[in-house]
């Protein structure tokens, strides 16, 4: 869902449907499945029990609520490059690091990835 602490109707349904469909041969006829706008949802028997389920148990944000670095640890390369002095890179070491970066992550990093050396 797009946020989901303010579900639309439609995501509302959807989950009401997901309930539904996960549950079709165990709740009795005439159940009641109601959706709050943070997706925590009731299950209305018809004898007047109920259960709720939490928001956070059937409903989650988009993918695009995470970040890459959130999901991506990058590998530090085995080898080290060798400096003249660790304070102050020549622009030829730093291009050394960036590279070797780059090549130990090249199957974890999405593309567009820019990898900087100070």
């Amino acid at each position: 869902v797009k946020d989901p602490s303010h579900l639309t109707d439609d995501e509302k349904n959807q989950v009401k449907n997901n309930v539904d469909n996960a549950n079709k041969d165990k709740f009795p006829a005439g159940t009641d499945v109601t959706v709050g706008d943070d997706g925590t949802t009731t299950v209305n028997y018809p004898d007047g029990s109920k259960d709720t389920i939490p928001g956070d148990q059937l409903v989650q944000g988009q993918k695009g609520d995470t970040t890459d670095a959130g999901n991506i640890t990058p590998t530090v390369p085995g080898d080290k490059v060798t400096v003249k002095d660790p304070s102050h890179l020549t622009d030829d070491e730093k291009n050394q690091v960036k590279n070797n970066v780059d090549n130990a992550n090249k199957d974890k990093f999405p593309a567009g990835t820019d990898v900087t050396v100070g």
